[in-house]
């Protein structure tokens, strides 16, 4: 079965709205949104050769927190769960305890307890919430109780109307072609090590610029299933005419015979916020992106229609070719 088809199964039974695929949930509480996000890193499909387990478990949190920065939410606590084997040491579970202390320290979150278990292999659940600035939803926006299509404080991945201008918070390539250079001993582009082995999240931008933006998605399944799914939400087409490749990975390709567009698009592992904008929107922007000195990579813009394509004249489809955990 795929992903897809075994969420479809859970939203049905639990009565979840379509909405419920979203980078983070949101429910009303009082005059404020309660924000909350789970993610699992598991050792043996997350964590790359060389990879400690300070910064395993510094990832499993970073993977948290870029889903609250692509809408704009600070996350402020976290309950964290530890499945291991019995052979991990007292040494190994420290290192993992000063990795999330690392990412509480860097993105200003408070670890408030969680739970361990035995298992076969190493797995790291980080369960974040935070508050975002709320307000009742539109009448004809619910979808069950306490549950709205899209609040107004949170950005969705619908949203994009034809005109608009389609950017990211930096370019792609470069953990796909880290990963690579790492599992066949061989150098990777400028930057590559380091996105592997200490992913960030964009939080400073997309809490400055969420309130701004007219669709959201963070991009560590891969661009093309992010670009994908906004324009499936959207109802519109998203036209790539921006290369997003970082420097130095169409070389690093050509040298090792890999396809740079599979490593641009498909690669994931990138933790960037992909969004769109109005017309003239990058006015509204620009102080976040000058004063939290983020790269913004322009990606393309969206047209009537449905899909993802890539090019000008001579368009092409790009298929969402991103991770899928089954």
């Amino acid at each position: 079965m795929s992903e897809d088809e075994i969420v479809g199964i859970y939203r049905e039974r639990l009565g979840l709205g379509e909405d419920a695929r979203n980078d983070v949930e949101a429910v009303q509480a009082g005059n404020r949104l309660l924000v909350s996000k789970v993610d699992t890193l598991v050792y043996g499909t997350d964590v790359p050769p060389g990879m400690t387990p300070r910064k395993a478990a510094r990832k499993a949190a970073v993977a948290c927190v870029s889903d609250f920065a692509a809408k704009g939410v600070r996350p402020r606590w976290a309950l964290v769960s530890i499945t291991a084997p019995t052979s991990c040491t007292a040494r190994m579970h420290g290192s993992m305890a000063s990795g999330l202390a690392d990412a509480a320290d860097a993105y200003g979150f408070k670890v408030l307890g969680g739970d361990t278990n035995r298992g076969s292999e190493i797995s790291i659940t980080v369960c974040m919430m935070g508050l975002a600035k709320g307000v009742f939803p539109r009448k004809d926006a619910p979808t069950g109780p306490g549950y709205w299509k899209r609040p107004p404080a949170v950005p969705g991945r619908g949203g994009a109307s034809p005109g608009d201008r389609v950017f990211a918070t930096g370019p792609f390539g470069l953990s796909a072609a880290g990963l690579y250079a790492i599992s066949h001993g061989v150098p990777g582009p400028r930057g590559a090590l380091r996105a592997v082995m200490e992913p960030r999240a964009r939080l400073d931008f997309g809490a400055r610029a969420a309130p701004y933006l007219s669709s959201t998605m963070d991009s560590s399944d891969g661009l093309s299933t992010t670009l994908n799914e906004m324009a499936a939400r959207s109802g519109v087409a998203i036209i790539v005419d921006c290369e997003p490749a970082a420097d130095g990975v169409a070389e690093f390709a050509a040298k090792h015979g890999l396809d740079p567009d599979s490593l641009v698009y498909h690669g994931g592992e990138e933790y960037e916020i992909v969004f769109t904008l109005r017309p003239g929107g990058i006015n509204d922007i620009f102080s976040a992106i000058r004063d939290t000195r983020t790269p913004l990579t322009p990606i393309g813009r969206v047209e009537e229609g449905e899909g993802v394509y890539v090019g000008h004249k001579d368009r092409k489809r790009l298929v969402d070719g991103g991770w899928k955990a089954f």
